[in-house]
């Protein structure tokens, strides 16, 4: 197709609507099979289901089981209708982690002249969680939606579904961490390095007694944070003098008891690196609930920089992640794909984290 600054899919989509107004592609009959669209038109699977459905939406054809699309005819005349070709299925979508990243994706779309659909898949345990993502990704897979940004719950192995989307020629570009056993675009930071920043900061003020807090379940990212941890830690201390791995229980009476000794006489750590910023808080609000004094006898960091980060006294210290970017990059690798400006191997981007130093772990010369 000819260079224009539309994307290809409206490219051919005003292509056939020309055809189908001059008669060329006459009312009753049957559009070229997909296949026969991608050779004539030198244009992706992708492309062409965009440009079907954008017709279809329009009214000018319809979808036949086993017989393809049937032309109606000529419309009148009207801007072109909107589409979704775009999903993006996340956790905490509605939340200080999912919101940048969702605005910034709606935002590069919206000047590709594409649409977004999204899909939360937060839950109250790690199997609800799980199943939300199920759900969302055969809706996906049903709708036959060209291009997907994915903030996957776990890492993998992929499901038969993703597999199929793959084949597909699907644009899927995953955030955080990649599926193991599928080939896709990905966008995340370093959380190995992400790790290390937060044990370094604490190991350079004095604190030597670090402890990790991780939540019931952990995910990749979670696993990467604590071996960053360990490897800084490992630095400044004797070999396989490793940090403590503390597991915050959802049992009020266990997090109690939990907080109740890492405030007691003996104060076994002087630092806690919790592995996200929801843990964080909770275990700075339950040692300051005891009388804690933070940071003087124990500092508290997390990651991620959530809205509850700045609300909660004192403020807590926490890795930020360019949420903005990772979502924009992520939307622009997808319409990369779509409109065919990149069809090599599966690219990975990552992008630099930043350790925002607070009251929870500030020392008292302000350090």
């Amino acid at each position: 197709m000819a260079h224009s600054r539309l994307p290809l899919y409206e490219q051919l989509t005003n292509r056939l609507r020309h055809e189908i107004d001059s008669g060329k592609l006459a009312e009753c009959q049957y559009l070229p099979s997909e296949r026969e669209l991608t050779t004539e038109y030198d244009a992706s699977r992708t492309t062409v289901r965009m440009a079907l459905q954008s017709l279809q939406k329009a009214g000018y054809i319809c979808a036949e089981d086993r017989r393809g699309h049937r032309i109606l005819g000529r419309q009148p005349e009207g801007p072109a209708p909107t589409i979704c070709p775009v999903a993006l299925i996340m956790p905490c979508l509605y939340t200080g982690l999912g919101r940048p990243v969702a605005a910034a994706i709606h935002s590069v779309l919206s000047e590709a002249g594409l649409d977004l659909i999204a899909y939360d898949t937060s839950g109250p345990t790690l199997a609800a969680m799980i199943s939300r993502e199920r759900d969302a990704l055969a809706a996906v897979h049903t709708k036959r939606i060209p291009g997907l940004v994915w903030w996957p719950n776990t890492a993998g192995p992929a499901s038969d579904v993703m597999h199929h989307m793959v084949a597909d020629q699907v644009a899927i570009v995953t955030l955080d961490h990649p599926i193991r056993g599928l080939s896709t675009e990905h966008v995340s930071i370093d959380h190995v390095a992400a790790g290390a920043a937060a044990a370094e900061h604490l190991l350079a003020a004095g604190r030597r007694r670090i402890a990790m807090v991780a939540p019931p379940f952990l995910n990749a990212p979670m696993l990467q944070r604590q071996s960053g941890i360990s490897i800084a830690v490992g630095r400044h201390g004797a070999p396989g003098d490793m940090p403590d791995v503390l597991h915050w229980s959802s049992d009020a009476g266990e997090r109690a008891l939990l907080a109740n000794r890492l405030a007691g006489p003996e104060r076994p750590y002087t630092a806690l690196i919790c592995l996200c910023d929801w843990l964080a808080v909770e275990v700075l609000l339950a040692l300051r609930d005891i009388g804690a004094a933070i940071p003087d006898e124990i500092a508290v960091v997390g990651f991620d920089a959530s809205h509850e980060c700045e609300i909660v006294r004192p403020t807590l210290t926490t890795v930020v992640q360019p949420l903005t970017a990772i979502g924009a990059a992520a939307a622009h690798m997808v319409v990369d794909r779509l409109e065919r400006r990149i069809t090599g191997p599966c690219r990975s981007v990552t992008l630099p984290s930043e350790l925002k130093v607070q009251g929870s772990s500030r020392s008292p010369d302000g350090g």
